[in-house]
């Protein structure tokens, strides 16, 4: 049987063939994302897709899926998935909390809320039932589970207090999480009236657990090259740690040279799609 390590390096292995591939051909070389196919799923469970929206004009705010539930028929739901770049989990998460807690304030002194407060920010897991990796007899095998555990999608969960100008009072929740390059966040807000907290609370959270996981994004562009970067004077077992790691990153990007038609199709059976072309210059 094959250990991770045989697997990893493997896939490490063709990953460097096709970037070599690329390289030898003769055409420009693309841009870091050439365009990206944003797939909201049109029903999870309980939550029924309305709408979504895309303006190619103001690309980089990407697109809004606007979900309903039968749970909570009052509550708005809504999923944007905009583009991002190639970051690590951590820093992504960084940078797109500056944007998303920034939003608050701002939309007060817009007017567009009477209040608009954070009362707290906390780490959100993607799977709430994710287990510890089970142990193996191989010591590499364990460095290499341990390693990719530590690059499981974690977000943050923003619970906020909104009062609107005719000081009716909101439940709100907001979500961010990096994959695919790009960020997803979702936005559930809804009357106080509507449910208590707690029970608002834990709907809430599995609604963004299931719109995330459910939604992705296809990317088309040199970010299809996958060079694997290692340290000379690491140890081969270090090196076999750190080409799993970063192989299981490139995967989780979502990013070919090419994205063929019957892929677009296939996806479209369960998910609308909305295309985002990007033009020279966007990346840099």
């Amino acid at each position: 049987m094959q250990t991770l390590v045989n697997r990893f390096v493997m896939a490490a292995a063709v990953a460097t063939v096709f970037c070599g591939v690329a390289h030898a051909s003769d055409k420009p070389k693309a841009m870091f994302i050439e365009h990206t196919y944003v797939l909201a799923p049109k029903q999870i469970e309980h939550l029924r897709l309305e709408k979504t929206s895309y303006d190619p004009e103001h690309r980089f705010s990407g697109v809004n899926a606007s979900y309903r539930s039968a749970s909570v028929p009052g509550a708005t739901m809504n999923l944007f998935i905009y583009p991002a770049g190639r970051y690590l989990q951590k820093d992504a998460i960084e940078e797109g909390m500056k944007e998303f807690v920034s939003s608050f304030p701002d939309a007060q002194k817009r007017g567009t809320y009477k209040l608009a407060e954070i009362e707290s920010i906390t780490s959100f897991t993607l799977d709430e039932l994710a287990e510890p990796p089970k142990k193996s007899a191989n010591a590499l095998d364990n460095a290499i589970l341990d390693a990719l555990a530590s690059e499981a999608i974690e977000g943050r969960k923003i619970k906020l207090t909104i009062r609107l100008q005719d000081d009716t009072r909101i439940r709100s929740f907001g979500y961010l999480f990096y994959k695919n390059l790009n960020f997803f966040k979702v936005r559930i807000s809804t009357l106080y009236a509507e449910s208590t907290d707690v029970e608002f609370e834990k709907l809430a959270d599995a609604a963004a657990r299931l719109m995330v996981s459910s939604a992705g994004a296809l990317n088309a562009g040199s970010c299809a090259e996958k060079n694997i970067d290692l340290n000379e004077g690491d140890t081969p077992e270090q090196m076999a740690v750190e080409i799993s790691v970063q192989t299981f990153r490139f995967e989780n990007e979502r990013c070919s040279a090419t994205i063929a038609p019957e892929t677009v199709t296939k996806e479209a059976r369960t998910h609308t799609i909305d295309k985002i072309e990007f033009k020279p210059g966007d990346w840099r």
